[in-house]
């Protein structure tokens, strides 16, 4: 994921292409760290495949929320024990790569994190410890890991160019605290930490912008910078 500095108000995303808007590495400059409490993610399909999903609940209700019980099933074989903490949640839709149209996974959003109580059965009792949002039944479960998180700029260790291959906002305009993902990630190098600058080439009004093929000539242009928060396999938040 990615964290937004803009050097104009608002940097354009063109999901049309997704070459207009690439990344390019930086140093680390200032060691300034941000506290930034992320809602969004990305998973991949095995991942997704291996995640728990809340099957059923005792409440009398639809949506759930803190201190409310669950039922979560697995359907891969994993070890599960008391105390366990997982996740809460759901696929918001797939990410396909913007250039090449090949699938890369899915985006998710998080909506709470949960603490097994009980393994006597397949069905695995758990509490919802805090609740960002509404949870519902068919809501899936991965294994915890913080949400908030401090994150100091680290050094590039490399030279990379990336493209920004989706957001999470339905906007057309990205500015400060908006997230993306790119299309490189922890085996390409990339680390939370990383800065990047957005760069892109061709006429600010679209009126007047030749097809992407055409933008050749065209200079980068800098629009922004940002910060990577957590770096998958072949992505980065």
């Amino acid at each position: 994921f990615f964290f937004f500095s803009s050097r104009r108000r608002h940097t354009r995303y063109m999901p049309e292409t997704g070459v207009q808007t690439c990344a390019l590495p930086i140093s680390a400059g200032p060691q300034v760290e941000r506290a930034l409490g992320r809602r969004v993610g990305f998973i991949s399909d095995d991942d997704l495949k291996g995640s728990g999903r809340i099957a059923n609940s005792r409440e009398e209700k639809v949506l759930l929320s803190e201190t409310d019980e669950a039922y979560i099933r697995f359907d891969t074989v994993r070890r599960i024990r008391e105390g366990d903490l997982f996740l809460v949640f759901r696929v918001e839709g797939k990410v396909k790569h913007p250039v090449t149209r090949k699938k890369m996974g899915y985006k998710i959003r998080y909506l709470g994190v949960s603490k097994v109580t009980s393994t006597e059965t397949k069905l695995n009792k758990a509490v919802m410890l805090t609740s960002f949002e509404e949870i519902e039944r068919d809501d899936r479960v991965a294994p915890f890991a913080p949400v908030q998180r401090s994150v100091p700029p680290v050094r590039n260790a490399s030279d990379l160019q990336a493209t920004v291959v989706t957001t999470f906002d339905d906007v057309e305009n990205l500015g400060e605290y908006h997230y993306a993902i790119v299309d490189r990630g922890s085996r390409d190098g990339v680390m939370a930490g990383n800065r990047f600058l957005v760069r892109e080439k061709g006429d600010g009004v679209d009126e007047f912008n030749p097809k992407p093929k055409k933008r050749k000539d065209f200079p980068k242009e800098t629009l922004g910078e940002i910060i990577v928060i957590e770096a998958y396999e072949k992505t980065s938040l």
